[in-house]
Parts: structure tokens; sequence; C-alpha cells
């Protein structure tokens, strides 16, 4: 008895599933829905934030905007009827557009258009542009920018050949809030640059061109570095010292690190050669085995690099000047513990660190570390590469 219910049930159960999908199909019509209402509009960089009030219709799906660029390209945006906003950007400067606002619903009709005049502000791609400073840098060129936006741009470098026409030597793409760019490999000799900043919606500055001579570079012959160990200097774990920071790899196992102490600590080396210094550039320890350790771990964050002709024996700093304070620097800007695939690729490229023109020429280094990515109470470098000129 209980088995002939069950089966019942079950065929009332399949039979209403069944009348369901009869009923409740997608309809559809030639009804358009009405038009929005209580329209307003948010003037923003490059962009407009524009609010509504939807028809009080049902088969509402989505809101579209639109309208024409300066070279009458039509741009269409999209926003769900779950939204009572929608943005509209790409605007390629300042000025004054009409926008067409539309209702449409799920059979595909079209309100009448509700036509408004915005008033966007000067685009990202501008704004980033009027910004750029560029300089002769040690072995390149460099710029700084200020994108206040945080927009995603991108930053081309651009060289007149000797039949003055344009070459695209590299662009830099970035969403960050301001920075510095380096072109480095450059010889040193007078040439034309130029500079841009174009967006995703293919919009482009002017472009900036200045006569520039990169600074005389090279990179310092790891083959004259050699390890020095002072009395104050930390311990060093397991056999890892200081000559893993110029072994030309940043692949494990070989790094250095420093033993278990209290921080600060420190570690000592000879360059082998007295140098002007312009950068150096160090590679965390990015993976150990299938384990992600970019930005965490004894990865250093925060150091300083100081230098010295003549280390005194004692190991103080007596005779030593601070090159520079150091901070590595996490792009996603994620809590610790966290990384994204950006950060781990930024990190296998190496961050750079660039020494103050006034930098004094030294053969002796020694890296402080004031802290680490994961806290700890040890430090660890993969690989490190120096640059400038050799004095002596």
């Amino acid at each position: 008895m209980m088995l002939h219910r069950y089966f019942i049930a079950l065929m009332i159960i399949s039979m209403y599933g069944c009348s369901e999908e009869k009923i409740g199909p997608n309809v559809q019509d030639n009804t358009p829905p009405k038009p929005l209402t209580h329209i307003t509009a948010e003037n923003m960089s490059g962009a407009v934030r524009i609010t509504y009030q939807l028809p009080d219709d049902p088969d509402l799906l989505y809101v579209a905007a639109e309208y024409l660029t300066r070279n009458a390209t039509p741009r269409v945006f999209k926003s769900s009827f779950f939204n009572n906003h929608i943005l509209v950007e790409g605007f390629a400067d300042a000025g004054e557009y009409d926008v067409k606002l539309y209702a449409v619903d799920r059979s595909g009709n079209r309100s009448e258009p509700t036509t408004i005049q915005v008033a966007p502000l000067r685009p990202p791609v501008v704004e980033a542009f009027n910004s750029l400073t560029v300089f002769e840098d040690f072995g390149g060129i460099s710029l700084s920018f200020v994108n206040e936006a945080e927009a995603d741009i991108g930053i081309a470098v651009l060289v007149l050949d000797q039949n003055k026409e344009r070459v695209l030597l590299d662009t830099y793409y970035t969403a960050r809030r301001e920075g510095i760019f380096s072109l480095r490999g450059l010889s040193a000799q007078s040439r034309t640059f130029g500079f841009l900043v174009s967006d995703k919606w293919e919009n482009t500055s002017d472009t900036l061109w200045r006569e520039l001579t990169p600074l005389f570079e090279e990179e310092l012959d790891k083959g004259k570095f050699n390890e020095l160990y002072l009395p104050t200097d930390a311990g060093v774990y397991n056999n890892n010292g200081p000559r893993f920071l110029w072994d030309g790899s940043a692949e494990e196992p070989n790094f250095q690190r420093t033993a278990s102490g209290d921080f600060p600590h420190h570690i000592t080396f000879d360059l082998g050669v007295t140098a002007k210094l312009s950068r150096f550039v160090f590679w965390q320890r990015v993976r150990y085995q299938t384990t992600v350790l970019a930005y965490g771990n004894g990865n250093p964050r925060l150091f300083e690099v100081w230098g010295t002709d003549n280390p005194a024996a004692d190991g103080s700093f007596t005779g030593w000047t601070k090159l520079m304070d150091c901070e590595s620097i996490k792009p996603s800007g994620l809590p610790n513990g966290q990384v994204s695939n950006e950060d781990v690729e930024y990190a296998s490229r190496g961050e750079e660190f660039i020494f103050p023109f006034d930098t004094p020429p030294v053969r002796y280094i020694r890296i402080r570390f004031l802290n680490t990515w994961g806290n700890t109470n040890f430090a660890h470098i993969a690989e490190t590469n120096f640059y400038g000129q050799v004095v002596d």
C-alpha cells in the first residue's frame, strides 16, 4: 500500500513539473516598456554615473545607455534591472555629450529613448598624460605618472629612428594611483623619445616628445663579489650564506637566509669593485616546490641598504652611509597571506630599487632587514643584481 502511494505521489509531482513548464515559458510580445524617469547624472573623470527610476514592468530586463564618440562611433552600456544606475565610460575628453537611455524587456523591446546631456570631466588618459615627468636615468629613461582615477591605462614609449619613423619601444600597463616606470638597456646616446597614454577604450593622449641621453650604466660583475662576515652580522641558516645572492639563479634551492634572531639584523658583502650605484634588483623566494612563498615567509618587506669603502672591523655602523630605504610592494594590495597571479608574476621579474643620484661610490654593501612579509625572525633573498658605474 505504501509503495502504491509513493508512485501516485511521484506521478503527481511529475505532472505538476510538466504543467509548470507549459504555463511558464518566456512570453514574447511587441509591447515596449515605459521610459525611465527621475534621471540624474554625476559627472566623473571620463565617465558619468546615471541614476534613474525604473518603469513598473515585470518583463523588464535591463537598461541601455548609448552615446556617440567624437568620431561618431557608437558606444553602448547595459545595466541589469536589479540596479537603479548605470556607469557610462570611455569619454575621450571633457565636454558635453548626449546620452540616450532605454528600458529593454525580455522580448528585446526598447522604450522610447530619453536623451540627457552630460558633461564628463577630463578623462584619466588626459589627466595621466598631463602628470608625466620624464628624465634621463642610468642605462635608460624613467618617467613618473599620477593616475588619480586608478584607471586601466597604458603608457607607451616611442623613439624616432634614423628615418624619423616612430618605433614603439615598450608599453607599461598599470592601474596604480601613481608610480615610476623605467626603460633600461639603452645606450648612452642622444635620441628623441615620445610618450603617450592610452586606455581600453582606444582613447589616446597627445605625444610628449623629449630629446634625452641615457646615462652610462653596466651590471656589476658578480664574479668579483665576495662574502664578508663581520661580528654584528646575522648568522647563516643551513649554510645559506650571502653567496647565493649572486649565483645567477633566483630558483630553488639556492637562496640566502639568515638564522633566526631578533630584528633588525643585517648581512654584509663585498662587491669587489668601488662603484657609483644606480639601482639594484632583488628577487624574493617565489615558490618552494608547489607552495607560493611570494610576499610571505621570510621575504623582506622593509629593509635598508648601506654602503662604505672601509667597513669597521668591529661590525658597527661607523663609517657606513645609508644609501636607501626600501619597501617591497605587493601590486594587488591584498592582505598578508593572500597573493594574486599579478603579484607572483611581479615578484618573479624582480623588484627594482633606484639609488639617489647623489649616492657616493661604495665597495661594501650591508642589507639591514627591518621586517618580513611573514613577520618571521629570519629573512631570505633569492638573488640580486647591482648596476652602476665602476670607478675603481
